[in-house]
């Protein structure tokens, strides 16, 4: 079976309205596939011309890698390379969308920093979005060789305090026994992200949450067996215990998905070196241009004290 790209498709474009920063996607990231797990997984790669840090971004709960790219452009106009994965079950990762596990994400940011520091060298950062940004510290605390992390939202998804956001994911909460035993039941079974995630909490723009109800790429059904790995999967090291990667922590002033007291909650039982930033202007997703470059340069500063 051929492997799917981005380069022949075009659902992806619709992310991107500017038609001078759609031509500079298509000229810039370079597609590959790698091996992880028991499958291969899709990577946008965006190569600086000379040697350079990489930084290892990471997609949220409904996204994909190439929807990716205006959160990470002012990083590549920063000299960094940069990669962003498909995870397993999203984008043109080759699995059933919404089928991955938290400990299959772990993985796939494993063995995508590995990549990255073969490739490029060995000053690799970590980073993601919501899920992205958790996953970031999940991989951390379970090895990956990176030298510092920037999370953009800082949770523990298999803590009950993390449920309580919203009335939706605190039903989650007593149902958690019925989950587990229906995801081994019905391991395949659809169940309907809303449960999870709130589109219309993304942010204020109704392009962008139009997009995320309607384009192909974004995931709008996570299986049973996924979505109870995301209400029941801890981290290996507690933020208490996790004292040896630099982490910053970022969240968005006005994000009305996730509270900024949850990441600053969690931020403060950081034992490692690390730093809190509260962006304004900013929701769930940063979406205002000041906002983005705010963003990259909050992460620039963090990982520039690390080259």
């Amino acid at each position: 079976m051929s492997l799917p790209f981005y380069k022949d498709h075009s659902h992806w474009e619709e992310f991107f309205s500017d038609p001078d920063e759609l031509l500079f996607f298509k000229n810039t990231i370079e597609e590959k596939y790698i091996p992880s797990g028991d499958t291969q997984i899709h990577l946008d790669i965006y190569e600086q011309t000379k040697p350079s840090p990489t930084v290892v971004y990471c997609h949220g709960l409904s996204s994909c890698g190439r929807m990716m790219g205006h959160m990470i452009k002012g990083l590549f106009k920063a000299s960094y390379n940069v990669i962003c994965p498909d995870l397993v079950g999203f984008g043109m990762t080759t699995k059933p969308y919404g089928s991955g596990t938290i400990s299959e994400f772990v993985q796939n940011l494993f063995d995508t920093v590995n990549y990255a520091n073969k490739r490029f060298g060995n000053n690799v950062y970590l980073a993601g979005i919501s899920m992205g940004g958790g996953l970031s510290y999940y991989a951390a605390a379970a090895g990956a060789n990176v030298k510092a992390i920037a999370s953009l939202c800082l949770m523990d998804f298999g803590s009950n305090e993390t449920l309580k956001i919203n009335r939706q994911t605190s039903l989650m909460i007593p149902l958690k026994p019925v989950l587990k035993l229906a995801a081994k039941l019905f391991p395949k079974a659809n169940l309907p992200l809303q449960h999870f995630l709130q589109v219309d909490y993304l942010c204020d723009d109704t392009v962008v949450k139009d997009l995320f109800k309607t384009n192909p790429l974004v995931i709008h059904n996570y299986t049973l067996s996924a979505g109870y790995s995301l209400v029941s999967t801890k981290p290996l090291i507690t933020f208490e215990q996790f004292n040896k990667i630099p982490t910053l922590v970022l969240h968005g002033r006005e994000d009305k998905l996730l509270p900024a007291s949850l990441s600053k909650k969690n931020y403060d039982r950081l034992k490692c070196k690390k730093k809190f930033v509260l962006l304004g202007n900013c929701e769930h997703i940063p979406v205002a241009e000041e906002t983005l470059l705010k963003y990259a340069q909050e992460m620039d500063a963090w990982f520039s004290e690390y080259h």
